[in-house]
């Protein structure tokens, strides 16, 4: 049986690509652009990891990543967060949190730095 990773990311091309690539190295791929349905998709069925996309400038990503973690704090979150946000304070305020990603990644990016 395939690993099941939890892909939430507003961008249709973004979470295409991805969830294409991820299949190709044997993932089963669930996406969902809700916050509030991943949460739920989280807590009924856990998945091995969680992938977050930003998704908007008022951190919506940042927000959907520390409930994640409080209501699941043995699942491995990786953030996605676009190359601007890489250097900001906003991202740096959210690394001393309890409930932080496990991993950043800036796009662009290739798959092999998955």
């Amino acid at each position: 049986m395939a690993t099941r990773l939890l892909l939430i990311d507003s961008d249709a091309d973004f979470t295409r690509e991805l969830r294409s690539a991820l299949q190709m190295l044997g993932f089963d791929v669930e996406v969902t652009t809700d916050p509030e349905a991943a949460i739920q998709i989280a807590k009924l069925d856990p998945p091995k990891a969680a992938v977050i996309g930003l998704m908007d400038a008022r951190g919506t990503g940042y927000a959907i990543c520390s409930k994640l973690r409080r209501r699941l704090p043995d699942l491995p979150v990786m953030m996605v967060i676009d190359s601007e946000e890489a250097g900001s304070d906003r991202l740096a305020r959210h690394q001393l949190l309890k409930t932080r990603a496990q991993a950043y990644l800036a796009r662009p990016f290739t798959i092999e730095r998955f």
